[in-house]
């Protein structure tokens, strides 16, 4: 009895084994192993998140300002004009009298009896082109939809409208220092105007196509000469109806000269990767046959030439004027 005691006691005495260097330097690997798995779940899951958001941010750009023009355009009932006449309203597409700068490459205004008051007539000037000021600090840049809006002024007595200039130059209601005022040339000018032509960051083009009842661009004015992308509703436009014979003039007197939709694409990207735009390719406007493959064309070429920015995009949206049965 007393030996097993003895021999129970120094057993329990035995110290317990400890771990060998080698296991500790294995579960110190293995936890390491597994905290980096962590850590790249983790930073994976972050950069997927952050980049949802981001690219949630340029669609929600690109449908508010889509929303806009919309919304510009159906409070636009068509003009009815006598043809050659400048004093009746007017749609203006991609004038080749405005600035190059401001051609990104579409520029479109239209006089619209919205106005908020009828002391000088009803009818507004309305209008969106693009601000594209790349600066050498790209944080500087100015990549903006902007809107121009007026509403009818004193045509007559002074003190006149510097801005309406519908009744003072019915042939030129548009001009580039209008634009100006709205799309000031420095930021300094811009913040002193309170960015009153401010639609939205990120928008870097803007396409807008003129298309027939049919659906089809239009291609032919009332005189049958090519429309391209400059379309004028004082010239009218011209489109072939059921069979290939039968042309239907769009607006003889007392006819609607709008086009029966206007389909608008806006390439946008997240204001927050506006600063890492270092250069951006032209925006070329030919033939409205080509529309699709220009815009293409500027968007590849855009992501290229900035393979660090990864939310350019394009988006279309066609607004219904008037249909065929409206004629």
């Amino acid at each position: 009895m007393i030996t097993a005691s003895l021999s129970a006691m120094v057993a329990s005495r035995r110290p317990r084994r400890a771990f060998t260097l080698v296991e500790l330097m294995m579960s110190m690997g293995l936890f390491s192993v597994l905290a980096i798995l962590i850590f790249s779940v983790m930073n994976m899951v972050t950069d997927i998140t952050t980049r949802a958001s981001t690219r949630l941010t340029t669609i929600r750009t690109a449908r508010e300002c889509l929303d806009l023009i919309g919304t510009d355009l159906r409070l636009s009932p068509p003009p009815y004009t006598v043809l050659g006449s400048s004093n009746s309203l007017q749609m203006d597409v991609n004038s080749t009298a405005i600035a190059a700068s401001y051609r990104q490459p579409h520029t479109f205004f239209w006089q619209s009896p919205v106005s908020r008051t009828d002391k000088y007539g009803n009818v507004s000037i309305v209008g969106y082109y693009i601000l594209r000021d790349l600066q050498v600090d790209p944080s500087k840049s100015r990549l903006q939809l902007r809107r121009l809006y007026v509403e009818p002024e004193n045509p007559t007595s002074p003190p006149t409208s510097s801005e309406y200039l519908v009744y003072a130059a019915p042939a030129d209601w548009h001009p580039d220092t209008l634009l100006k005022q709205f799309a000031p040339e420095t930021a300094a000018a811009d913040n002193a105007a309170g960015l009153k032509g401010w639609v939205a960051d990120g928008v870097l083009a803007m396409w807008v196509r003129c298309l027939d009842p049919k659906g089809n661009p239009i291609v032919k004015k009332l005189d049958g000469t090519a429309v391209t992308y400059n379309y004028d509703s004082r010239a009218s436009y011209q489109y072939t109806g059921v069979s290939a014979t039968n042309i239907i003039y769009a607006s003889p007197v007392g006819r609607p000269a709008l086009p029966a939709y206007i389909e608008v694409t806006l390439v946008c990207v997240s204001p927050r990767e506006i600063s890492r735009i270092k250069t951006l390719p032209a925006a070329t406007a030919s033939n409205p046959a080509l529309y699709n493959s220009e815009i293409a064309q500027f968007v590849a070429a855009a992501r290229a030439q900035n393979p660090t920015v990864k939310t350019i995009e394009s988006f279309t949206q066609k607004f219904r004027i008037y249909s065929a049965r409206d004629l």
